[in-house]
């Protein structure tokens, strides 16, 4: 009887690791998890920058490329047709990064201060003239979540030219260039 005792409080002790065995393998998991949900959140919010390099870029490009922009903002009407195509690429490019932000917001890769920034900045571009011009005709390529999210980011922003008026003020430029 002595021995089947030991072998009863063997088979508990290995019991009572095996269970603290399984709660440190929680712990540890958890642990993991957080630090690769915030490594993830930090590869997002990369990648969200990394996304909108093409269009700065662009646009920085050349001077040819400033005005194309800068105007058809405006009135993307008074652009010509290659031009209209320029930058119907560049404002494609915008919202398609944008729709991958949301969903990387949606599924809480992204914090909300990040996706706020990126519906400022499309709801800013696409609010002014042109920009708006554009959307109205090009919102049909793309999702009804997608349309309801970018429509709603234009109702809430300020118009680019009006938060950032010294890249669109050309007439503003011109008098400081001609010393008047």
């Amino acid at each position: 009887m002595g021995l089947a005792m030991n072998w009863d409080a063997i088979g508990a002790i290995g019991e009572i690791v095996g269970a603290i065995a399984v709660v440190f393998s929680l712990l540890y998991l958890a642990v993991q998890l957080r630090h690769s949900t915030k490594f993830a959140r930090t590869e997002y919010h990369t990648k969200t920058v990394n996304m909108m390099a093409p269009s700065a870029h662009w646009r920085a490009a050349s001077s040819d490329n400033a005005r194309i922009f800068r105007e058809g903002m405006r009135n993307f009407r008074a652009l010509h047709l290659d031009e209209r195509l320029m930058l119907d690429g560049v404002l494609g490019i915008m919202v398609v990064s944008f729709k991958d932000v949301l969903e990387a917001y949606k599924n809480n890769f992204l914090e909300k201060e990040t996706y706020q920034a990126w519906e400022g900045y499309v709801g800013g571009f696409l609010s002014m003239p042109g920009g708006a011009m554009w959307w109205e005709q090009a919102k049909i390529r793309y999702t009804d979540e997608v349309q309801q999210t970018v429509d709603s980011a234009i109702e809430k922003a300020m118009p680019y030219d009006q938060r950032m008026p010294i890249l669109f003020e050309a007439e503003a430029m011109q008098t400081d260039d001609s010393g008047n």
